[in-house]
């Protein structure tokens, strides 16, 4: 029998659900509900595991995401629209009073000049629409993957022989990929 979590908990997964599916941030989420970021993941884990086999849940996901699709891509467009409109010239129009000795003021009195000005726009509307779309990249799981280093040591000892043999190929293709490409860009030639 699979055991419940606790009401408070069960609270909380559900306040961080809706926060995450209206493209809050998940260290946010953390912020707000006073708990560290790696609890939220593991809160997400468990709503996706719980729900994994609910069919109503899959509808449920993909009607937030359209949700979060289209309140992220109105906010995009809004805030593209709005740097553009800060781009487009500005034109001003200034008054200069001409003083002649034996002139009364009136309106021949004044010249008019009309001033442009170019304008590169405002970088904080682009900042919104950047955010915007890394929120909704989030939330889709479309962003760019991350780079992972990798010291290049592969523990062997613990590996089956399946294992290593297939470890083995692996490499061996891997390295044959890369210097059978050296070659046809006309670096090193292919080895026999």
């Amino acid at each position: 029998m699979k055991r419940r979590p606790p009401a408070n908990v069960t609270a909380r997964r559900e306040r961080v659900w809706t926060a995450f599916c209206r493209g809050v941030p998940q260290k946010e989420i953390a912020a707000a509900e006073g708990v560290d970021p790696m609890q939220i993941v593991r809160d997400l884990d468990a709503l996706h595991a719980e729900h994994a086999g609910d069919p109503d849940a899959a509808a449920r996901r993909a009607k937030a995401a359209s949700l979060a699709r289209s309140r992220y891509g109105l906010l995009i467009r809004k805030a593209l629209d709005e740097w553009e409109r800060s781009r487009e010239d500005r034109k001003q129009l200034r008054t200069k009073a001409r003083h002649k000795a034996n002139v009364a003021p009136g309106p021949d009195s004044t010249e008019a000049t009309q001033v442009t000005e170019a304008r590169l726009g405002d970088p904080q509307y682009l900042m919104v629409a950047i955010r915007a779309q890394q929120r909704l990249d989030a939330i889709e799981g479309t962003e760019a993957p991350k780079q992972l280093e990798h010291s290049g040591k592969i523990e062997l000892r613990n590996l089956t022989d399946e294992q290593l043999d297939k470890q083995i190929t692996e490499l061996e293709a891997r390295t044959r990929r890369t210097t059978d490409g050296a070659a046809a860009e006309g670096g090193a030639p292919a080895p026999s």
